[in-house]
């Protein structure tokens, strides 16, 4: 289990009652085949109203305002320890937030590349769920 709290204060923002962050994550993992394989299912919810906490914000998701933002997650992923230094990683993240928070089919950056540029016909491209599908190999030297 693994838990975080925190909060900003200060200056002409929204009080640490309402800029608060709080998020909790259960994990529970299995090995198998002689520790070749492992399985882990991981649950995490966040709770942060102000928004104060998302790091790279879709366009139109408004920080410090608007609905409290709540976010929950299960991943499942499955590992092979090829060797001690090698490891294949197959993973399947599903994302579900309040608000429209994850990049749509669509996208959110507009036809030349930036956020931010000012056209009269892009949306952006924001939905409030995501579902990932996550190959990986990983080396440790």
């Amino acid at each position: 289990m693994n838990n975080h709290a925190g909060f900003e204060s200060g200056g002409s923002g929204p009080s640490a009652r309402n800029a608060h962050m709080l998020g909790s994550a259960v994990a529970l993992r299995g090995w198998f085949g002689k520790d070749r394989w492992a399985a882990t299912i991981r649950g995490e919810v966040v709770s942060n109203p102000s928004r104060y906490v998302a790091q790279f914000p879709p366009p139109g998701f408004a920080q410090g305002g608007g609905e409290s933002f709540r976010v929950w997650g299960l991943t499942a992923t499955t590992e092979y320890f090829v060797t001690d230094f090698f490891t294949l990683r197959a993973e399947v993240l599903h994302r579900r937030a309040n608000v429209p928070f994850f990049a749509g089919a669509g996208g959110t950056t507009s036809p030349d590349g930036f956020a931010d540029t000012a056209t009269t016909s892009f949306v952006p491209d924001v939905v409030k769920s995501q579902t990932l599908g996550i190959l990986a190999a990983n080396f440790r030297l």
